[in-house]
C-alpha cells in the first residue's frame, strides 16, 4: 500500500509526514507492506508522483482508492471565490490528477480498480456549497471513468460513507453544530 497523504488541516492549510507515516507503520505492524508518501495530489506533478511511487514499490498499481477531502464551510451568501474554488481544485482535481496516471496503467494491464470516496453533500446541505460542487464532480469523474475505462478490464465505482476521520472527528451534526453554530443539520 502507497499511503499518500499531504498531512494538512482539515481546511487544505500546512502539512506533516505523520499521518501518512502512522498509518504506514500501523499496516506493517499487522504484517502488511506499506510506503508513505507525502505529494499534494490537486497537481498533476503529484498526482503522478504518488503513482509513480506505487509502480516503484510494488511492480504495478492494482488498486486506487481517492480519499481526498478539505472543508471551508460558509454560507453561500459568505462565501469568497477563493474558498469556493479551493475545494474544486483540492477534491475534485486530486482525483483526476491520481486517476489520469493510474488509468493510464491499468488501461496497458487490462485490470485495475480505481474507488472514489465522495460525500452525497452534492444533493444539497448547508453552507457547503464548494464541498457539495466537488462532491458532484468525484460522482461525475467516477462515471466518465468507469465508461471510459471499462472497456480494458478497469472498475471506477463512488463510494459515499460517513465515518469518523480527520475531516470528520465526530457526527456530521457535531461537525455543523460546532462550525456553522446550525444544531441539528442535516447529515450527509
Amino acid at each position: 500500500v502507497v499511503v499518500n497523504d499531504l498531512g494538512c488541516d482539515t481546511n487544505g492549510a500546512g502539512s506533516s509526514h505523520d499521518p501518512a507515516d502512522s498509518v504506514a507503520a500501523e499496516i506493517k505492524a499487522k504484517g502488511g507492506n506499506a510506503v508513505a508518501n507525502y505529494e499534494n495530489v490537486a497537481t498533476i506533478e503529484g498526482g503522478e508522483k504518488v503513482i509513480q511511487a506505487a509502480v516503484d514499490s510494488f511492480g504495478k498499481i492494482d488498486v486506487l482508492v481517492n480519499s481526498i477531502g478539505i472543508l471551508q464551510d460558509r454560507m453561500i451568501y459568505q462565501m469568497t471565490p477563493e474558498e469556493f474554488y479551493s475545494l474544486l481544485d483540492n477534491n475534485t482535481k486530486g482525483v483526476f490528477c491520481t486517476t489520469k496516471f493510474a488509468g493510464i496503467l491499468m488501461r496497458q494491464q487490462r485490470s485495475g480498480h480505481i474507488i472514489n470516496m465522495t460525500s452525497d453533500a452534492g444533493l444539497g446541505d448547508v453552507g457547503a456549497s464548494n464541498f457539495a460542487a466537488a462532491s458532484e464532480g468525484v460522482i461525475g469523474v467516477t462515471r466518465t471513468t468507469a465508461r471510459d475505462l471499462g472497456r480494458y478490464g478497469v472498475t471506477a465505482n463512488n463510494i459515499s460513507a460517513l465515518a469518523r476521520t480527520r475531516l470528520f472527528p465526530g457526527t456530521v451534526s457535531e461537525m455543523r453544530s460546532a462550525t456553522l453554530g446550525v444544531p441539528g443539520s442535516e447529515a450527509r
